[in-house]
């Protein structure tokens, strides 16, 4: 059986799985293929171990224990359904990482970058919408991915809450967050600016408002 046939039938058993998801166990075997030279699940220990090394010669510890973590999960359904005797990624041990420091900005750096933002020829055309992005971060701590997911119809104005899709999550969880005063007056001057926009669409899509974008949606890059 072929890798890309594995993770159909897993696929098939976990419908709910992220097109996001889908698309990273898709790299990650692709990737196997080309490094370990081989596109079947009947591999063997010592390819596994050399597949590892090979990519920490070209990244991260951490990114070579979530790709393990990847592959391990897809021959743990081999397994189960009889596809495999055992998942030889189970008796390889993940690799020792260095804690990451938790990444914040400061208020001196946040005041900094809104001075910037107000004085800049560029980004001052359009401070409306990048100081309604970066208290957007401050107020409510999501990610990138977030932000750009947020759809007109999950703001609730009314009760000043704020609805985070599933879809955009790290952890695949919806969550409700509160939103305060600066928040909806950001929201309502965004609003306004895009001239009664649909509850499908983006809240922050800057290319609705800079012309130098070929994409019509807003994506990680963009912020």
């Amino acid at each position: 059986m072929k890798l890309e046939e594995l993770l159909t039938l897993y696929q098939k058993e976990k419908p709910q799985l992220s097109p996001r998801t889908i698309q990273k166990y898709k790299s990650i075997i692709t990737m196997f293929a080309r490094d370990a030279e081989v596109n079947n699940i009947y591999i063997n220990r010592n390819k596994c171990i050399k597949w590892r090394n090979k990519i920490l010669e070209r990244s991260s510890a951490g990114n070579c224990n979530n790709y393990h973590r990847h592959m391990k999960s897809l021959f743990n359904f081999a397994v189960k359904e009889g596809y495999l005797d055992i998942n030889v990624f189970q008796s390889i041990q993940m690799l020792k990482t260095s804690k990451a420091k938790c990444r914040t900005i400061n208020q001196a750096t946040i005041e900094k970058l809104v001075e910037i933002i107000k004085v800049d020829n560029y980004y001052s055309q359009h401070a409306w919408f990048y100081l309604a992005m970066i208290d957007t971060f401050r107020f409510t701590g999501i990610r990138r991915r977030q932000l750009i997911g947020i759809k007109w119809c999950d703001i609730d104005f009314n009760n000043k809450t704020l609805y985070l899709n599933s879809e955009f999550s790290k952890n695949g969880n919806d969550n409700l967050v509160p939103i305060n005063k600066d928040l909806i007056h950001h929201f309502i001057a965004i609003k306004n600016k895009s001239k009664n926009p649909k509850q499908s669409e983006q809240v922050f899509n800057i290319t609705k408002f800079v012309n130098n974008y070929k994409e019509t949606q807003m994506n990680e890059a963009h912020v």
